[in-house]
Parts: structure tokens; sequence; C-alpha cells
């Protein structure tokens, strides 16, 4: 039995020449284009907006159909405390994730 890769696998990574731009794309990689870095953006707590709201909102909540959470029990629980600093301090744990939820 002959083995046929893939037309869309690759047999190695694309290179790309030290200083140069990718062949294909004509987009130098990222790290060497000096001139159009930019400083990242950090969230604060204060001005997250609605939409990073919301995803935490559907990570801490259980699913409607199972109930089964994405998340921890405690963070569940932290969520739950609306009332007191639980959902304050999730909102500021996420921010310094950099809005990434850990698999």
């Amino acid at each position: 039995m002959n083995y046929m890769p893939s037309p869309f696998q690759h047999s190695h990574p694309a290179k790309v020449p030290a200083g140069g731009t990718d062949q294909v794309s004509g987009v130098a990689p990222a790290g060497l284009d000096d001139e159009n870095q930019s400083v990242p953006c950090v969230m604060q707590p204060a001005n997250m907006s609605r939409n990073e709201k919301e995803k935490v909102r559907r990570a801490c909540t259980p699913k409607p159909t199972t109930g089964r959470l994405e998340v921890p029990q405690d963070i569940f629980e932290m969520w739950n405390d609306s009332k007191g600093k639980g959902r304050a301090r999730l909102f500021s744990l996420w921010c310094k994730s950099g809005g990434v939820k850990a698999g």
C-alpha cells in the first residue's frame, strides 16, 4: 500500500530568508519589521468591553443542555458571587491572562 500525502500537507515548514519577506505572501515575518511594531494593549478590568465580559460569562455559566461547566468549581463560585468581590476579581484574572482561557 502506497502512502500518498495530501497536497495540503507540507513535509517541512516554510522557511523565510533572514531579513526577507515570505515569497508567497510578500509579508515580512514577525519580529523583522521594526518600523510597524506596536506595543500590545493591556486590558484593565475597568475598561473591559462588553464582548470580553460576555466571553467570561459564557465560560463561567453551565451549558444549557448538559449543565456541564467549562471552568473549575471554585471559578464558578466566584462568578456566582456577583454581589461580593468575586466577579470583579474574576474579571481582573481574565485581564491578567490577556483574555486567554487556558485549556
